[in-house]
């Protein structure tokens, strides 16, 4: 399997995953209430071939709490979700109600 075929399947997979963790970090923030959750979107064109990559930076208030990188919007903040939902739950524990399948 080439790179470019690689990338396209990890697109297609973040796609069936498509707010997931998002979801999850929404659940999370708001059964705490720990604050306005928001997300950062930055779009960069990247030469050859005009590809685009987005940055998503996932904050709770002011504090960034994660980052992610992907050729999509939806692909970035999912995963500056995951990553922002590790940190809390490093912090404050995992949710008493979790099932996550």
């Amino acid at each position: 399997m080439t790179k470019n075929q690689e990338a396209k399947n990890q697109d297609k997979n973040q796609d069936k995953n498509q707010d997931k963790n998002r979801q999850w970090l929404n659940n999370y923030v708001g059964k705490r209430h720990l604050g306005e959750l928001k997300y950062d979107d930055q779009d960069q064109i990247v030469q050859p071939g005009n590809k685009h990559i987005w940055t998503s930076t996932v904050q709770i208030g002011e504090i960034p709490y994660g980052q992610g990188e992907a050729s999509t919007k939806g692909g970035a903040r999912e995963l500056a979700a995951e990553e922002a939902l590790a940190a809390l739950k490093a912090q404050r524990g995992p949710d008493d109600h979790e099932h996550h399948d």
